[in-house]
């Protein structure tokens, strides 16, 4: 069995192991020493693994830490990206709604034009209507009528329409 040592600890360092000399090693140690090397010994190894698994466990920690800034980074992109795309689409939306709106408002305005339009045609055409149904009644007392009379009729009308006002 080879038994190992520790050396002093300096400077805050971890302590070295040494092997004993070859000497000391061929002499018999009583039990009880020998398991306290021993355990003394197990201590020391259990301290390598510990200090060994530590800087591992340092190394996952920095990784991790690492790469919970990168995925930081990355969801604040996203979200960034998120609000510059919903900016976008409420000022495509708002573009939009602006366009129909102001279609809308011209095809009203065109709906009172025509419907202004077709009030006045409505209106020429029921004065037309009432000359032309004048003008079939007066046919109608012409034909019944002596030419004599007709003539001096159309000549007092004539005069009638003649004089201002």
């Amino acid at each position: 069995m080879r038994l190992k040592s520790p050396t002093n600890i300096i400077d805050g360092r971890l302590p070295v192991q040494r092997e004993l000399p070859a000497e000391k090693q061929q002499r018999e140690l009583h039990p009880a020493a020998v398991e306290a090397v021993t355990r003394y010994s197990q201590v020391w190894d259990e301290n390598d693994r510990l200090v060994q698994e530590n800087q591992r466990l340092r190394n996952d920690n920095e990784m991790l830490q690492r790469l919970d800034k990168e995925k930081t980074a990355l969801i604040n992109d996203l979200r960034q990206q998120i609000i510059d795309l919903q900016h976008r689409a409420e000022e495509r939306l708002t573009r939009s709604e602006t366009y129909h709106r102001e279609r809308l408002a011209e095809a009203d305005k065109s709906k009172e034009r025509y419907l202004r339009y077709a009030v006045s045609i409505n209106e020429r055409l029921r004065a037309c209507i009432d000359q032309i149904h004048a003008a079939h009644n007066l046919a109608l007392e012409m034909a019944q009528k002596k030419p004599q009379q007709l003539e001096e009729q159309i000549d007092v009308t004539v005069e009638q329409l003649k004089k201002p006002g």
